[in-house]
């Protein structure tokens, strides 16, 4: 069994609030009496939600479904991906330390190979041209080894290691790895956290096959990723299109 969530302390400390089940930790997350660095973690949810309106299911207590509340100083909108990029790096910096080696699917799933171990929700509050507030959702498996047969392609840290983990270590590593990438993005390391990001794109460089909302498929390789999220693919002849997330499918 778990030992029980708690504060989480480094150089810093995370708040825990710990609920048997919720309909959805982001939504929850938004009320006004959770401040910065409060995390609510939850066994189970009724009506998680994913990106683009998409759901989130999970076995409950047996992975960590968790939300973060950052206020983030004087971030401008117009980079708000790099959250996005620090707490996709700080899951695989998670992952990496326990001999997991996982890669980022464009903009923030977590693979592992070609399964997905992870999702991100983030959701902004935006004022005068600043992003003033930030719900940072994760779910991620842990020590799920089933899956309905519509999550085929998912997959967990006990599937990959063959062995459980503590939930509640692997959520302190977690913050202890946001902890580092939240100070290089205070720093103003934004190219180092942008080329690390790229590094651990699956599939980049690698030509692949991409579908279009209509269906229409092509061939391309991811070249890069803009300050705005925006995805760059080099088609076969040379040229380079720009797709924003749901414009585009693997």
């Amino acid at each position: 069994m778990d030992a029980p969530f708690g504060k989480i302390c480094g150089d810093e400390c995370y708040g825990i609030y710990y609920f048997k089940e919720l309909e959805s930790t982001n939504d929850t997350a938004q009320k006004p009496n959770y401040k910065h660095k409060d995390i609510i973690v939850s066994d189970a949810q009724t009506k998680g939600r994913g990106q683009g309106g998409n759901t989130w299911t999970s076995e409950p207590g047996k992975n960590l479904i968790f939300s973060m509340v950052i206020e983030p100083d004087g971030l401008p909108a117009s980079r708000q991906f790099l959250l996005s990029e620090i707490i996709s790096l700080a899951i695989t910096d998670t992952l990496g330390s326990y001999n997991i080696k996982a890669s980022i699917k464009w903009p923030n799933d977590i693979y592992i190979r070609d399964k997905k171990v992870a999702g991100i929700l983030i959701e902004n509050e935006v004022q005068a041209g600043e992003t003033t507030r930030s719900i940072i959702g994760v779910g991620l498996n842990v020590n799920q080894t089933e899956f309905d047969n519509e999550l085929a392609h998912a997959t967990s840290m006990s599937i990959t290691a063959k062995r459980e983990f503590n939930r509640n270590k692997v959520l302190t590593r977690l913050c202890n790895y946001f902890s580092l990438r939240s100070e290089q993005l205070a720093a103003g390391n934004t190219k180092q956290i942008e080329e690390e990001y790229f590094s651990r794109l699956y599939l980049a460089n690698t030509p692949h096959t991409f579908k279009l909302p209509d269906g229409t498929r092509f061939r391309g390789t991811i070249r890069s990723v803009n300050e705005n999220g925006e995805l760059n693919i080099e088609t076969h002849n040379g040229s380079i299109r720009t797709f924003l997330f749901k414009e585009v499918a693997f």
